[in-house]
């Protein structure tokens, strides 16, 4: 984008939600989202042309093909804009810095509060369902009103605001709510009324479960998907608060079984970055996977992971030359033993097939001829029969007469 026509903008999906927000907050002023944006727009414009002289952004900066700023205007901007450069919302519109991940989409999302164990999860399954039903497509349009909350907290001047006040709401009716079950159920079981206790506990249940509900929508709507879930094991009676506090304790075990696999992983990196991939990819994770699939079993992998070996152990390794390469042929034969072992695998099974349709017709044939020399056998027994039968049939006579 090296020219700015207020007339012909482009406007980004943050410009947008502001526009969208401007317009909610302010409906009696018609029109004044559209400045707002092109506020927004013009800034992220100055923003990515920091460095370039005010002189000759004066004709690149135009309404109706007229110069909007002096040279003079232009470079008092540019000098605000300077002191801007390490906040965060100047690293996002400059591309040095990611924003948040939606809940089928970027493998890992930028806020922590929505990388924990069950979001990671919840974002994984949705992903795959997304991969098959176009929920993301369908949504796209709404998300900024589905999740309003969520918008809300990505604009840097409220944002963080926004999310201090709704943490503090949504970790505390969880407690409200156990105080207020509890209470509730004292209260009646103070009243002189037949099965107080028992009304009391299905009052104090009905309660806690309002406010339950509310944190719920809240984590929900702010894509706190993992949260929500906790929160929602809580609803199931009886079991409710064991049920969460599972939750919890497998959270924290998945997410030191993740440091942990990140730790071992990280050592292979330094030996091999293709080994590194190829086990990244399929060693079981909660992170969605994106590229291409990594081929274990080709030749040419085995190759390349050799190579990388021998280059990490010529660069530091204290060997000599002529061991070196010994361990070049050593690990070369090493290497090579897998896909050798996959293509007699595949070579043993290909025969094995063949072999197996050779019985399977060879069987085929030994029945028919089974069956035919049975039948054989059955008309030469039936002919003999028949034969001894006429024969004493003539004997019978010649007594008679």
């Amino acid at each position: 984008m090296n020219t700015w026509k207020s007339e012909s903008l482009n406007f980004n999906s943050g410009e947008k939600d502001v526009m969208k927000v401007t317009s909610f907050i302010l409906p009696k002023l018609p029109g004044i989202e559209k400045n707002v944006g092109k506020a927004f727009n013009l800034y992220r414009f100055l923003a990515m042309h920091l460095h370039t002289p005010a002189h000759e952004l004066v004709n690149q900066i135009t309404e109706n093909g007229k110069p909007l700023f002096t040279a003079e205007n232009i470079a008092d901007m540019q000098a605000v804009i300077q002191t801007h450069k390490d906040t965060p919302y100047f690293k996002k519109i400059t591309g040095q810095r990611g924003g948040g991940a939606p809940i089928a989409g970027a493998p890992a999302a930028a806020d922590p509060t929505r990388s924990k164990f069950w979001d990671k999860l919840i974002r994984k399954m949705s992903h795959t369902i997304g991969s098959f039903v176009p929920i993301g497509e369908l949504c796209r349009n709404w998300e900024f009103y589905i999740f309003f909350l969520y918008s809300l907290e990505q604009f840097e001047m409220i944002g963080p605001f926004v999310s201090m006040a709704l943490d503090s709401v949504t970790l505390s009716l969880p407690v409200m709510s156990d105080l207020a079950s509890t209470g509730v159920e004292s209260l009646f079981m103070l009243l002189p009324i037949p099965y107080a206790a028992l009304i009391g506990e299905i009052a104090g249940y009905i309660i806690g479960t309002l406010f339950l509900l509310f944190a719920i929508m809240l984590n929900m709507n702010r894509k706190h998907f993992g949260s929500a879930f906790k929160v929602s094991l809580e609803l199931i009676p009886m079991f409710g608060d064991i049920l969460a506090e599972a939750a919890t304790n497998l959270e924290v075990a998945m997410e030191r079984a993740t440091a942990s696999r990140e730790r071992m992983l990280k050592s292979l990196k330094t030996l091999s970055p293709t080994a590194y991939a190829a086990a990244d990819y399929y060693v079981p994770s909660v992170n969605i996977k994106s590229g291409p699939v990594p081929d274990i079993f080709s030749r040419n992998t085995y190759n390349t992971i050799g190579s990388e070996l021998e280059n990490y152990a010529a660069s530091h390794l204290p060997i000599p030359p002529e061991k070196l390469e010994k361990i070049k042929k050593v690990s070369s034969n090493v290497l090579n033993i897998v896909p050798i072992a996959v293509d007699t695998i595949k070579s043993i099974a290909t025969d094995g097939a063949a072999s197996s349709a050779t019985l399977r017709a060879a069987d085929t044939m030994n029945s028919a001829v089974g069956n035919a020399e049975s039948r054989a056998t059955k008309a030469t027994k039936l002919k003999q029969d028949g034969g001894r039968r006429q024969t004493q049939r003539c004997r019978t006579r010649k007594r008679r007469v």
